[in-house]
């Protein structure tokens, strides 16, 4: 057991943060040599330098499979795998490119290996094409509708609820289509080559409709400016797990930046006696916030007094005390024109977002009448 320990090779986070902040694959690989003779490490890793076609934006690419790791601006990162896996393959996807898929061996006496990966675009030939209308639950046309595929392909509809996406890439992708009141969410498959025609017809739900302004750089606290996506989006309760470095829902409980809930039955226990209340004053299925901590580091909201265009920085660039600023938001209800800053729960990355509006669902609408 001393000669395992002795042997054992413990991460520094911070060299290792600084080689994939600079993108030497060189150094970071040779940095993780030594796990290879510690015998008590817990992964091997599958180191990968991605080169991406222009205009094509790292934290656009994912990768199914791998819990969704965040690609950064240098494109390099690391992937784990289990010990004694002698070839892990890594998909990529991302937009604009066809969906890739890269053996990746592993020599069986070593914990780490290292490839680049250089992506190209789609032909016109390989690309898929993506047209129809979507349309509102009683048939009518929804215009300025937001239609979204896979979370990075994002366009809206015309006054008549037509639209057209060029250059998708072929395979099975989640689609989205959202407006105040309604959604739409199904796997559609894109062949290549062809165009898929297909309406997307809106189910009547309750809708939340946010806009946010997300830094993309790790630690900067600064909202506006070079560096800054900004988006907005419709959602329900029933996909409202959202994650904003992705535009849209994820499935996961721990990864999302905020949560949803409208069922008070479930989590009535774990909330203080007045927040209860102001639950059961609302109009019935009125959603409420519902994060929880399952993190190590600080994440959560911040509720804010001032308008969203006037906030450039999270507490004005000042300093702040962690676990005073941030709050797991428990039983809040959702008011259009709220106002929050937030750190994400799987980065060191901080946003700005507004509630812009609350549409109730027909359902809830006849319990809020009863």
């Amino acid at each position: 057991m001393q000669d395992l320990l002795a042997r054992h090779f413990e991460i520094d986070y911070k060299k290792l943060a600084a080689s994939v902040e600079a993108g030497d694959m060189k150094a970071l690989t040779n940095y993780l040599a030594p796990l290879s003779n510690d015998s008590l490490r817990a992964c091997n890793y599958r180191v990968v330098k991605l080169h991406l076609p222009e205009g094509v934006k790292p934290a656009d690419v994912l990768f199914p499979g791998e819990g969704e790791p965040l690609v950064p601006r240098s494109g390099l990162l690391m992937l784990p795998t289990p010990r004694g896996a002698t070839n892990a393959p890594v998909t990529i996807l991302l937009p604009g490119v066809a969906r890739l898929t890269e053996p990746f061996p592993l020599p069986s006496n070593a914990a780490v290996a290292a490839r680049e990966i250089t992506v190209t675009p789609l032909t016109a030939n390989e690309a898929a094409s993506f047209t129809g209308r979507v349309l509102l639950p009683d048939g009518k046309p929804a215009a300025k509708a937001i239609v979204r595929i896979c979370d990075w392909t994002v366009t809206r509809t015309d006054n008549d609820g037509r639209f057209a996406l060029s250059r998708v890439a072929p395979g099975a992708f989640t689609v989205r289509a959202e407006c105040p009141g309604g959604e739409f969410q199904e796997q559609l498959t894109f062949e290549a080559g062809k165009e898929l025609k297909r309406d997307l017809p809106l189910t009547a739900v309750t809708t939340v409709g946010i806009r946010w302004a997300l830094q993309l750089q790790e630690g900067s606290r600064g909202l506006v400016g070079e560096g800054v996506r900004t988006g907005e989006a419709y959602f329900s309760v029933k996909h409202g797990r959202f994650l904003l470095s992705r535009g849209a829902e994820v499935p996961e409980y721990w990864g999302s930046d905020f949560m949803l809930e409208t069922d008070l039955g479930k989590v009535r226990q774990y909330m203080p006696a007045e927040k209860v209340a102001a639950i059961e004053a609302a109009p019935a299925g009125t959603p409420f916030f519902w994060l929880f901590d399952a993190s190590d580091r600080v994440t959560g909201l911040h509720a804010e007094q001032v308008p969203f265009e006037e906030i450039t920085a999270v507490n004005g660039g000042k300093p702040y005390q962690d676990k005073e600023y941030f709050k797991f938001l428990r039983g809040d209800l959702v008011r259009p024109g709220q106002v929050y800053t937030l750190r994400c729960v799987r980065k060191d990355r901080y946003a700005k977002m507004e509630i812009t509006e609350l549409t109730l669902g027909p359902a809830t609408k006849a319990k809020a009448a009863e």
